[in-house]
């Protein structure tokens, strides 16, 4: 549903957090869920989701039946935890075979850290091997 939709989830996401002056550090949307780092405005995060769900809701024309109840939120406690977070990020789409290099992926702020230097632009892609010959038993 949202990898045609993502733009929706864009605005929102834009809409939400200019009131509330957060900002999205790293996201991507996949075709049935997202993961975001997000920089905190001045609400509560539940609060902040519980906002952007309506949004999206409304601007869907779907009411209810589109969100999971619960969400999963996780404090960042240090640069290796956000490091990690974003790595997570960045590689969702390559591990769940919706493309072979992060890079091609085109509903993440993936390429914005190429840019940034944080990534190279191969990084996150999928290595294949070919073995030529015959098998060693």
């Amino acid at each position: 549903m949202f990898q045609d939709d993502y733009i929706i989830q864009w605005k929102c996401w834009k809409e939400v957090l200019g009131k509330i002056n957060g900002e999205l550090f790293a996201w991507v949307f996949l075709p049935n869920h997202s993961h975001i780092i997000l920089k905190q405005g001045v609400r509560s995060f539940s609060d902040t989701m519980s906002s952007f769900k309506r949004r999206v809701t409304w601007m869907m024309k779907q009411p209810g039946g589109i969100w999971q109840n619960r969400f999963w939120e996780h404090l960042l406690r240090n640069d290796n935890d956000l490091e990690r977070h974003t790595d997570y990020i960045h590689v969702n789409p390559v591990n769940h075979g919706l493309t072979k290099r992060a890079q091609d992926y085109p509903y993440s702020s993936f390429k914005m850290f190429v840019e940034k230097e944080a990534y190279p632009e191969d990084w996150g892609s999928v290595v294949e091997i070919e073995v030529i010959g015959e098998p060693i038993d």
